[in-house]
C-alpha cells in the first residue's frame, strides 16, 4: 500500500531530521524511499523534490561519486521518464550508472540504469529525426550492457532479461525504419 509506505517514510523522516537535524546525509534513504512512494501515487513533482534532496544531501556529504547516490539518481530518472521528460531522465540515468561503475564495469547495479538510459534514448530516437540514429545507437548499446551484466549475473534463461531483448527488438524494428527517401 503506496499511501501506508508514504506515512511511514515521513514518520522515518521526522524522527531522523529530530535526532540528527535536516543536513544530514541519513536522511537520503528516507527521502528516496519517500520520493519513490510518492511517484507511485503519481504526486511526480513531490517525488522530484525529495529525490532531489536526497541526492543533495549525499554529494554534500560525500561528494559526487558517492556510489550510494546510484538509487536516487536511477529513481529520479525514472520520475522524469514518467513526466515525459526523457532527457533529464537519461541525465540522471547517466550519472547513476557513472557513480556505480566506481565499484566495477559490470557490476549488476549498472543493469538497471543502462536499461534505464536505453528506454530513454529509445524515447528520444523516437522523437527527434535529427538525433534519431545516435540515439538509436546508444540505446542498443546501454541495452547490450544491462543485457550482458544481468545474463552473467542472472543467467542466460532469467524472465528479468526480457525487457532488455525486447528493448533491443524494437531499437532493430526503429532502425529498419529509415527516416527519407
Amino acid at each position: 500500500n503506496y499511501h501506508r509506505a508514504v506515512g511511514l517514510f515521513r514518520r522515518a523522516l521526522v524522527v531522523e531530521e529530530a535526532a540528527l537535524g535536516p543536513d544530514h546525509p541519513s536522511l537520503a534513504f528516507a527521502l528516496t524511499g519517500l520520493g519513490d512512494a510518492e511517484h507511485r501515487l503519481g504526486h511526480d513533482d513531490e517525488a522530484v523534490g525529495l529525490l532531489q534532496r536526497a541526492i543533495a544531501l549525499l554529494e554534500r556529504a560525500h561528494g559526487p561519486d558517492f556510489p550510494d547516490l546510484g538509487h536516487p539518481l536511477n529513481n529520479l530518472g525514472i520520475v522524469y521518464a514518467a513526466k515525459d521528460q526523457h532527457a533529464e531522465a537519461a541525465a540522471a540515468y547517466r550519472r547513476a550508472i557513472a557513480v556505480w561503475e566506481r565499484l566495477g564495469p559490470d557490476h549488476p547495479s549498472l543493469a538497471v540504469p543502462l536499461g534505464n538510459l536505453g528506454n530513454a534514448e529509445l524515447a528520444l530516437a523516437k522523437r527527434d529525426p535529427a538525433t534519431r540514429s545516435t540515439r538509436l545507437e546508444a540505446a542498443r548499446s546501454a541495452y547490450a550492457r544491462a543485457l550482458a551484466i544481468d545474463e552473467a549475473t542472472l543467467g542466460a534463461d532469467s524472465i528479468d532479461l526480457v525487457d532488455l531483448l525486447q528493448g533491443l527488438g524494437e531499437v532493430a524494428l526503429e532502425q529498419r525504419h529509415r527516416v527519407g527517401p
